[in-house]
């Protein structure tokens, strides 16, 4: 992830995510868009919970 370091100084707040089937995740099936976007929506109730006061583009 050598990219990574270009974002950490940039004034905003990002997310990396490791898609299923893919990188370090676990599991070797992925599906094109279908468990990945209910993946995704799971990942923004979990980041709306935690930091209430913030926007997550909903």
């Amino acid at each position: 992830m050598p990219f990574v370091k270009h974002f950490i100084n940039l004034p905003f707040n990002f997310i990396l995510l490791d898609s299923r089937g893919h990188g370090k995740s676990d599991g070797h099936i992925y599906t094109l868009g279908i468990r990945e976007a209910d993946d995704i929506s799971c990942l923004m109730d979990d980041m709306t919970e935690r930091f209430p006061d913030h926007s997550f583009g909903r």
